[in-house]
């Protein structure tokens, strides 16, 4: 072979074994072996332990294998993973062309309460209907004389939910505009979480797609001094899409995903899936 050149052979194709043996100066200096493959049948999941750097962090390499454990080079199944004890960083599969996702994290959105409102008069431990329209209603907060405050007050708004509620964990983070709240989400009252007093998780089952409305009842805060600045924003609606599981196509058989151990775990499982295919799991 000339330098920086190549050898090639036509050869009619037979299922089988095909090797090529390279000689220098007679002697035989590397070899090369392709045998056919089956159908992929598994998952294959092999640490790379060249790549793995003192920062817990390291990469696995996935492939498909037939039923007698070659590796199957035209496959390209999508491939699902789950991991315990640590974390997904990134996912590739070298395929120029692909327009896969290489992350996939949580989409969090943020959502404000609208049209805030308010009456005075109205007593928290006394259940009333909420839109009674014998009260009047009008703009929260605005032009009230804090030497002379209702005895509680009871505020309403409205907030768009655009999202899925299935999936959707949705939360009220209440921002404090007075004393012993009590918070109702479309006429429901919702208790506070027990680690949080001001964080409200809104279960699906009292949440409408679109249009939602809260009503806050709370006794006043007090002004210490004139030129306090009191708040008048009731908080923030969010809403958390989880993400979809971290997932990729083989390409030539092949993908890589690197991880990251979590400090405290004693080992890290990662887990592969496909339909069709036998799933693998691989412990480090």
């Amino acid at each position: 072979m000339e330098l920086n050149s190549h050898l090639e052979w036509k050869v009619k194709y037979v299922p089988g074994v095909l090797e090529a043996i390279g000689y220098k100066s007679g002697k035989k200096v590397l070899s090369e072996i392709q045998r056919t493959t089956g159908n992929a049948e598994n998952i294959k999941l092999s640490l790379d332990k060249e790549n793995v750097s003192k920062g817990n962090v390291f990469v696995v390499t996935v492939e498909t294998t037939d039923k007698n454990g070659l590796h199957v080079p035209t496959a390209n199944d999508e491939i699902e993973f789950s991991i315990i004890g640590g974390k997904i960083l990134g996912i590739g599969n070298g395929d120029p062309t692909s327009l896969e996702k290489d992350k996939f994290i949580d989409d969090v959105t943020l959502v404000s309460i609208t049209n805030f409102q308010e009456r005075n008069g109205f007593h928290v431990d006394q259940p009333r209907n909420l839109d009674d329209k014998e009260y009047q209603w009008k703009e929260a907060f605005k032009d009230r004389d804090y030497k002379n405050q209702a005895e509680s007050y009871l505020y309403r708004g409205e907030f768009d939910i655009k999202n899925d509620l299935k999936t959707s964990i949705v939360t009220f983070y209440y921002k404090k505009i007075g004393v012993e709240p009590v918070v109702y989400i479309n006429g429901t009252v919702v208790e506070p979480s027990k680690e949080d007093s001001q964080k409200y998780i809104l279960s699906a089952d009292i949440l409408m797609g679109g249009k939602n409305f809260i009503n806050i009842s709370a006794k006043p805060l007090q002004k210490v001094k004139d030129w306090d600045v009191m708040n008048t924003d009731p908080g923030i609606i969010q809403v958390i899409t989880p993400a979809e599981p971290w997932k990729r196509k083989l390409f030539n058989g092949y993908s890589q995903i690197i991880i990251q151990k979590e400090d405290n775990a004693k080992e890290v499982i990662l887990s592969a899936s496909a339909k069709g295919l036998r799933t693998a799991i691989l412990k480090n």
